[in-house]
């Protein structure tokens, strides 16, 4: 990744932006469509944090489809749980609409040049 990558592409790509008042690590998660690669920035963090993250220095590359099914299957595993426990959560909703549309060939491919394009 290079040092100019926009504000908009900053926040739908790194983790710390997820938000919704948890912490989250700097995780930087972009694709080229092959390969995945995880720039963790973590170590950068402020050793007085309330939450400190341990982190690693030099990027991770991985397949992009064991990464999709990695987090499909996590998605999965949380989504069954709050339905246990939460059945109202909008994740489960969001996710029920993540599925449809990865069903719909045409939406599906839309979507695949959305995230290519960032």
């Amino acid at each position: 990744m290079s040092g100019s990558a926009s504000i908009g592409w900053l926040l739908a790509h790194n983790m710390a932006s997820a938000g919704g008042g948890y912490t989250w690590p700097k995780l930087i998660i972009a694709s080229d469509g092959v390969m995945v690669r995880i720039n963790d920035r973590s170590f950068e963090e402020d050793r007085y944090a309330d939450v400190r993250f341990i982190g690693y220095r030099r990027p991770h590359f991985i397949p992009l489809d064991d990464f999709t099914g990695a987090v499909h299957r996590f998605v999965d595993l949380v989504v069954r749980r709050l339905s246990d426990l939460s059945p109202s959560d909008p994740l489960i909703g969001a996710w029920e609409d993540f599925l449809v549309e990865l069903s719909e060939p045409e939406t599906a491919a839309y979507r695949r040049l959305e995230a290519k394009l960032g």
